[in-house]
């Protein structure tokens, strides 16, 4: 601005030095405002280029501050999503240490589950007479230091099968030639038992003047022979049964099978 108005006031002088030397005045006036309007508009653009850095530093400045202030908030978001999935891991853990717990102890229990009874064949008329043989053997048992036996029902079962072959074959062998004990595969027994032995008896009233009775044949006809003692002392043995059968001569034929049972078997019908 200095320099303008230095410009101004030599072009001034100028004109009137000039103006001295010349006799119309009038044209000195007119020159004089031209200068003044060319000063004036130089002014106004000088005005406007200083607005404009002013508004640009504004704009940089607000836009700054707003990018700086979103980065925190993001950060903060993660970070609580970590700990919620840590804390889901243990609870599925615990479902399954339960469930396989459960299903063992069920499954054990249903084995041990013993089989149910059979019906006695015996006839009814002589199951008094079939306890009391089955008695005297266990007190002799007993009495020689011998494990007792006990009564199981599957091998009566298998004693009466043999007791009502007798009067058609006194042997250690069934009528069609097979083995004595495979009676104990007939009723279901055999493959619960280890060892078997069987003894038997024949009393016919016309060829004895013994009365016949439990203890007759137990004491007389079956510890009276070396060969079935034996079978009765054989400690190994801890079930048998006992049946009886009466032929058509009035005959009568008590059969006795005493077993071990396998290993680990505690209990048999």
């Amino acid at each position: 601005m200095k320099k303008i108005l230095s410009l101004i006031t030599v072009f001034m002088m100028l004109s009137v030095f000039t103006g001295c030397n010349k006799t119309e005045a009038p044209v000195i006036t007119n020159e004089t405002t031209s200068v003044e309007t060319v000063a004036t508009t130089e002014e106004t653009t000088v005005v406007t280029t200083t607005i404009v850095p002013e508004t640009v530093a504004t704009t940089e400045e607000t836009t700054t501050t707003e990018t700086t202030t979103t980065v925190p908030e993001t950060t903060t978001t993660e970070e609580t999503t970590t700990p919620e999935t840590t804390t889901t891991v243990p609870e599925t853990t615990t479902t399954v240490a339960t469930t396989a717990t459960i299903a063992t102890t069920t499954t054990v229990a249903t084995t041990t589950t013993p089989p149910p009874a059979p019906e006695r064949m015996t006839p009814a008329e002589y199951v008094a007479y079939c306890d009391e043989v089955a008695r005297l053997i266990n007190e002799y048992r007993v009495s020689h230091g011998l494990q007792e036996c006990k009564y199981s029902i599957y091998i009566t079962n298998a004693s009466q099968i043999r007791a009502n072959e007798l009067p058609t074959l006194f042997a250690h062998k069934r009528p069609d030639g097979t083995k004595y004990d495979t009676a104990l595969y007939q009723v279901g027994i055999a493959d619960s038992l280890r060892w078997n032995g069987e003894v038997q008896t024949m009393w016919n009233p016309g060829k004895t003047k013994d009365t016949y009775s439990p203890s007759y044949t137990v004491n007389t006809q079956l510890l009276g022979s070396p060969n079935h003692k034996e079978i009765i002392d054989d400690p190994r043995y801890n079930y048998m049964g006992v049946a009886i059968c009466v032929g058509p001569d009035n005959s009568h034929y008590t059969n006795v099978i005493l077993v071990e049972t396998r290993r680990g078997l505690t209990y048999i019908p």
